[in-house]
């Protein structure tokens, strides 16, 4: 079978039936946009053509077709909607249906041009740092028209949550408020286990159900790379020469005495009793401690990846290398450590 569209035969009752449907349900303007005519593989040729036109023709053509006896059954919405609402609505209005059908185009076209803008300031606005979590950069999520805030919700909601009907308008704009105001407390939540913690300059969300602490371990060859699937990261290790200037590492780099560290690395999250020693530092301290100095938040920290060698810390990933594995006159092998996103790592990869 060589089909790649499947056509369906949604009729312009059926469109003002969902429209009517949605609205009693309190759907915002992407709802009343309705039910589009394409969206592939599937196709709705008679979507434009009311029930009756499309009866009179099979009349006249003397067709036959066969009707569904639950179209009758008053227990189903669509069916009240369609045998009690609709008929009592075009005694105020007999057009009613091409009205509806008009209101849905008008819609459509405006949802389909808000979304392009949102697109755009998707890619200001928001950072998605992991498959549960989005950072929402406060400045300029407030710049926005409000229009295109909601919407930004939306999409993070939609993300996050299995069921994104469970939250409705009132809630969208309470997180909105919290985002935009500034007030209201440091969290805010929302239904479907939806968290918002505000920091300095940004709010952070994430789904408290869907997110876990990661307890695996992975092995990290030298050289090689493994992938963390949970965070969207690759970490990829290799031996390169020493370079000459060492400051301008970034900080997705890490380089370290190869010679002092013992093969394969190993990459975990934070345990229990965890201890570091942080470059520069004079002496160890907790892993705690070293997230609290470093102001990483709270709910960040279960997610920051930690590069071991045996069982001491040799890389808090993107913050600090530990200080007995840093490079010194003597070192003759260095060990470069990268952290990039999945997409960054296959790309230089193709290379």
């Amino acid at each position: 079978m060589d089909a790649t569209l499947v056509a369906l035969g949604h009729t312009a009752d059926d469109q003002a039936e969902t429209l009517l449907i949605r609205l009693l349900r309190g759907s915002g303007p992407a709802g009343l946009a309705g039910i589009p005519p394409v969206r592939l593989p599937f196709i709705r040729p008679l979507i434009a053509v009311s029930r009756q036109v499309i009866s009179s023709y099979l009349q006249t053509e003397c067709f036959s077709w066969v009707k569904d006896s639950s179209n009758e059954h008053a227990v189903y919405l669509r069916n009240r909607v369609r045998l009690d609402l609709l008929p009592k609505l075009q005694q105020y209005n007999p057009q009613i249906v091409r009205r509806l059908n008009e209101l849905a185009d008008m819609l459509r076209a405006d949802s389909q041009a808000l979304e392009q803008q949102v697109d755009e300031w998707v890619v200001q606005t928001l950072d998605w740092q992991a498959s549960n979590r989005v950072e929402i950069r406060c400045g300029l999520f407030g710049l926005a028209p409000v229009a295109i805030q909601r919407r930004l919700l939306r999409r993070v909601i939609e993300a996050l949550v299995l069921s994104p009907e469970t939250i409705g308008f009132r809630h969208v704009e309470g997180l909105r408020q919290f985002i935009v105001s500034g007030d209201g407390g440091r969290r805010y939540g929302l239904p479907g286990q939806i968290l918002a913690e505000r920091h300095a300059k940004t709010v952070l969300l994430w789904n408290t159900h869907r997110v876990s602490a990661i307890t695996s371990v992975l092995v990290l060859p030298v050289p090689g790379q493994v992938r963390v699937a949970a965070l969207n990261i690759r970490l990829i290790a290799d031996i390169i020469e020493k370079p000459w200037n060492i400051d301008a590492i970034s900080p997705q780099w890490a380089l370290l005495d190869f010679d002092r560290t013992v093969c394969p690395l190993y990459v975990r999250f934070r345990q229990s009793g965890d201890r570091f020693y942080p470059l520069g530092a004079p002496g160890s301290k907790k892993l705690q401690d070293f997230f609290v100095d470093s102001k990483i938040p709270r709910v960040e920290r279960p997610y920051v990846p930690l590069v071991v060698s045996q069982h001491e810390i040799v890389w808090v990933v993107g913050y600090r290398i530990a200080d007995p594995f840093r490079l010194r006159p003597e070192t003759n092998r260095v060990l470069r450590l990268q952290c990039c996103a999945l997409q960054e790592a296959n790309s230089r990869h193709e290379m």
